[in-house]
């Protein structure tokens, strides 16, 4: 079987955290404290002093107050008026999600979803992640929805299950479960395939993307470079989607460096470039994108911009495994099948791409349709 990449169409997950209000104010004395306590650390925070305000929030944060929990979690997780320390971070983020405020829930979810404060735990992720998506959260629900979508190890990649999540993110205006799930109608994925309700999504997920103007997350970022670099909803710039992906990519996202090094890998629309392409997939790697993770372990198996690795690759194509990427599963098939690496192992190597196609990992299909006998279907 030829081992290859996915197509950059096929996103992982990316978040960005903001600061906000969800939780009802505690009752009481100490509650009305605590709320103005609040109050005038979002003041000292809109005033550009962020030592008061991390000063304030803590006060409130100890007076109970969810918002003020979570607000001092997001400051320790990105170092605003403070040294960065993902470990107050999370102390400060389970506070609040264990009063139910949906901030803290999403941002536990990310930390265990891509190890920030240790180990990935993607049990953990889901969890969290499912409270706040019951508690109708917009993005609780995107991010549910991805976990149907990939399985992440965790549980079997389900579409439909993602799309039912996917709308109800989308219904309340969440961009990036618009853009998913206009992505799943187009190539009928887990729903019947339906290009207009498609491009209505796209659509969607474009105005809310020109809606934040300047405000654009790193991940709006990523989608409009899509459009761009296919022509969706808006007139095909390839050196714009660069641009984007270039902009997500230094903004931190976990997404775009894979799509942006899919590009100079493949020469598309810019100047082939296999160590720029690795650069980029190692960054992604860093940042727990399995996507990527599995991109750099290409590089390593085919010597592709680097020296031939057998043993670097089959370290990225588990990491990426573990987190369900069904491209990283099969290439660890292939690895087995033909002693790459590791000792040859037949049955290893078909249970690898039995489980790689029944995530819709085609060239694992194909390989076990055109080995049937071997494989014992």
């Amino acid at each position: 079987m030829k081992r290859c990449l996915r197509s950059p169409i096929a996103l992982a997950l990316a978040a960005v955290l903001c600061l906000g209000m969800c939780a009802p104010a505690l009752a009481g004395e100490d509650g009305a404290d605590a709320r103005a306590l609040y109050d005038q650390g979002m003041d000292a925070w809109d005033a550009g002093d962020m030592t008061a305000a991390l000063e304030l929030m803590k006060e409130a944060a100890e007076l109970g107050d969810a918002d003020a929990q979570y607000a001092v979690g997001y400051m320790y997780g990105e170092g605003v008026g403070v040294e960065q320390d993902y470990a107050a971070a999370e102390e400060y983020f389970l506070q609040a999600a264990e009063q139910g405020n949906a901030y803290g829930e999403i941002a536990l979810a990310i930390m265990y979803l891509f190890g920030e404060n240790g180990e990935c735990d993607y049990a953990k992720a889901l969890e969290w992640a499912r409270k706040a998506a019951e508690q109708g959260d917009p993005d609780g629900q995107e991010f549910v929805g991805e976990f149907y979508e990939k399985g992440y190890g965790v549980v079997d990649a389900d579409l439909a299950q993602a799309a039912e999540w996917y709308e109800k993110a989308a219904a309340q205006g969440q961009t990036e479960a618009a853009y998913r799930l206009g992505m799943l109608y187009e190539y009928g994925s887990g729903v019947e395939q339906d290009e207009a309700r498609a491009d209505a999504l796209y659509e969607q997920a474009y105005e809310n993307i020109m809606a934040m103007g300047d405000e654009m997350s790193t991940t709006d970022m990523w989608i409009l470079g899509v459009f761009y670099g296919t022509g969706r909803c808006v007139e095909e710039d390839p050196a714009r989607a660069v641009e984007l992906y270039t902009a997500s990519v230094e903004g931190g996202n976990k997404v775009a460096p894979f799509l942006l090094g899919y590009m100079y890998l493949e020469g598309e629309d810019v100047e082939k470039d296999e160590e720029k392409a690795l650069e980029l997939f190692a960054t992604g790697a860093e940042r727990k994108d399995p996507d990527a993770m599995a991109a750099l372990g290409y590089m390593y198996a085919t010597g592709t911009g680097t020296e031939l690795d057998y043993d670097l690759a089959r370290q990225c194509f588990e990491q990426a495994a573990d987190m369900g990427s069904a491209t990283a599963i099969a290439n660890l098939g292939e690895m087995y099948e033909k002693g790459e690496g590791v000792d040859a192992d037949m049955d290893a190597a078909i249970e690898l791409y039995e489980k790689a196609a029944a995530l819709g990992e085609e060239r694992a299909q194909a390989w076990l349709d055109a080995h049937e006998e071997d494989s014992g279907q």
